[in-house]
C-alpha cells in the first residue's frame, strides 16, 4: 500500500483469474449453494416477498440476503444488481461489493470493487486492510473451489475457522453473535 496522501483508503480493486466460464464464477456469487461453497458457512438469498431462494436459484437486484460466517457473525444485506453473467453487487455492511466478470483466454477474468470504506483509522485498518486480505483469500478459496474441488478453509478449527480474522465489531455493529 502506498504510504502517500493521495491513496484512496475508500475503495480497494482486486482482480483474479479463474478456468471456469463466467457463468460458473457468477453462479457462485448469484446462489446461496455457490456463496456456501468459498465463502460462508450458510448463506441465503430471499427475493422481495420474502421467500428463500433455491441453493441453485440466482439472486436478482432487490433481494435480501443472510450469512453466517464459520467464526461467530452473521451479517445481512442486499443485492444490488445482479447481470448473468456480467455484474453482481451487494451491500457489506455499510460498504459495498461489485463484483465484475469478464472473458479471458485462459477462462474468467473476475475484478471485485468493494466502496463506501470508512476513512478513518479503524476503517482503513478493519475495512480496507482487513476486508482486502480477506477477500484474496475468498477469492483464491473460489479459484481451489472451481478448479479443483477443495475447500481451502480450515473449517474443523474452533478457534478461527476461516483462517482468517475478522472482529466482531467489523460490521460497524451491523452482525449479531
Amino acid at each position: 500500500m502506498p504510504h502517500d496522501e493521495t491513496y484512496d483508503w475508500s475503495q480497494f480493486e482486486v482482480n483474479m483469474l479463474y478456468s471456469a466460464d463466467q457463468a460458473a464464477v457468477f453462479d457462485a456469487w448469484s446462489t446461496s449453494g455457490g456463496m456456501e461453497s468459498f465463502f460462508a458457512r450458510r448463506f441465503n438469498y430471499k427475493n422481495t416477498n420474502s421467500s428463500e431462494r433455491s441453493p441453485t436459484e440466482i439472486a436478482v437486484g432487490g433481494d435480501s440476503y443472510w450469512l453466517a460466517f464459520h467464526h461467530p457473525s452473521e451479517l445481512e444485506g442486499k443485492v444490488l444488481v445482479s447481470v448473468p453473467p456480467h455484474h453482481f453487487a451487494f451491500t457489506f455492511g455499510q460498504m459495498q461489493i461489485d463484483v465484475h466478470l469478464h472473458p479471458h483466454e485462459r477462462g474468467t477474468h473476475l475484478q471485485l470493487i468493494q466502496t463506501g470504506i470508512p476513512t478513518d483509522e479503524n476503517g482503513k485498518s478493519s475495512s480496507h486492510l482487513n476486508c482486502r486480505s480477506c477477500w484474496i483469500y475468498y477469492l483464491l478459496n473460489l479459484r481451489s473451489v472451481l478448479e479443483h474441488g477443495h475447500d481451502l478453509r480450515d473449517v474443523d478449527l474452533p478457534d478461527n475457522p476461516v483462517s482468517i480474522h475478522i472482529p466482531h465489531d467489523f460490521f460497524g455493529g451491523s452482525i449479531t453473535d
